[in-house]
């Protein structure tokens, strides 16, 4: 069983019970070859130049009345090289240099056009959180402010969330009053969408690239959780290249390939209401089921991606049939049963569902190929 403190009151795990023998066995029962061949030899998804739409969550916390995505503008440097005696005069210099060193020499440049235009103008804030959090229970222990160009730490537990805000800083834009973050956008009336993900990818690469800092483990731990599944769709360079050029449109349409655009909207719109509420105990309470039905909504999702990147990579040559329910197998065992937070268990997957599951999702597929 895998164990995580999350940086949210209360405690986590991803339960992960099934064995990985039992689980192929019951794909295995399924007829997936006869279905894989009535499938072939592709599978045609919706595609349209219609401008993909966001999404507003209401009282009943169901998508409604949708956002436009927006292209982000493209950005032009304003600078072309980091000032380093620059960096390490200002506060808390040592970790800004230390960031950028493991950026440049981890991503291409064609990428860094934020981080370049960010980084030397970059403001850093001591702050007092520790009232906050206690009358409101934020748990906040940084924040980037991307109209300022500016970052919040406290002096003291400074390491705690410096790194998750700097790779903020590298993937945010601030243009004709909105704001570009990773993976989110912010509007000027306040709604923003893809905050669950931008915040789950960004503690990702916080983990990967600085993992041994140990205060950096174990926030947004659902998120980032559900963003490395995500990641193993897109492939880690691609979702770099569109986080760092705070791409979401592009994300989406790199998406397009495996769901349609309400699929993929309402993974997105599921993950921010899951991010939002996860510490808030009465919504845990008293939403029980809409949690189980947001939980079923990514799952299902990340498995449908899967499954087709796979079957694409079938009728490429790149893998055959049992190689395919193996790599679902695990992927599917990957995601666990379900989530506990607060001591409240969500259950997701069951073995016995997971065949039925499978089989709707191909169903799905095939009746999306006659109709479209």
């Amino acid at each position: 069983m895998m164990e995580i403190i999350s940086e949210r009151s209360g405690y986590m795990n991803i339960n992960k019970k099934l064995d990985i023998d039992d689980l192929v066995c019951e794909l295995g029962n399924i007829d997936y070859k006869d279905l894989v061949r009535v499938l072939a030899p592709s599978v045609s998804f919706y595609t349209t130049s219609r401008r993909v739409r966001g999404y507003t969550l209401h009282k009943d916390y169901k998508p409604k009345n949708f956002l436009r995505v927006k292209v982000c503008p493209e950005s032009y440097l304003k600078y072309d090289d980091v000032d380093f005696d620059k960096l390490i005069s200002q506060k808390f210099g040592d970790s800004l240099i230390e960031f950028a060193k493991v950026i440049l020499s981890n991503f291409y440049y064609a990428n860094l056009t934020n981080f370049y235009n960010n980084l030397n103008e970059l403001k850093i804030s001591l702050e007092k959180f520790s009232f906050g959090n206690f009358v409101f229970h934020d748990n906040m222990e940084g924040f980037y402010d991307v109209e300022r160009n500016k970052i919040g730490v406290e002096e003291d537990t400074y390491l705690t969330s410096i790194y998750h805000e700097l790779f903020h800083m590298a993937s945010s834009t601030y243009i004709d009053k909105i704001i570009y973050s990773g993976f989110s956008q912010t509007f000027i009336n306040g709604r923003t969408i893809g905050d669950g993900l931008n915040e789950g990818y960004t503690q990702l690469l916080t983990e990967r690239y600085f993992k041994y800092v140990e205060e950096e483990n174990g926030s947004y731990e659902y998120e980032s959780f559900i963003a490395s599944k995500l990641e193993e769709i897109i492939g880690k360079i691609k979702m770099s290249e569109l986080y760092l050029s705070a791409n979401l449109y592009g994300l989406i349409k790199e998406l397009k390939n495996y769901a349609s655009q309400e699929e993929i909207m309402d993974f997105i719109s599921s993950l921010d209401f899951v991010s939002k509420n996860l510490d808030k105990k009465m919504i845990l309470l008293l939403k029980k089921k809409t949690f189980i039905d947001k939980f079923k909504t990514i799952n299902n999702f990340l498995v449908k991606a899967y499954l087709l990147k796979l079957k694409k990579e079938v009728e490429m040559g790149k893998l055959n049939n049992d190689d395919m329910i193996v790599k679902l197998g695990m992927y599917i065992y990957s995601l666990g049963r379900g989530v506990t937070v607060e001591g409240y268990n969500y259950y997701v997957l069951t073995v016995d569902g997971i065949s039925n599951d499978i089989k709707k999702i191909l169903n799905s597929v095939q009746n999306n190929k006659r109709t479209r």
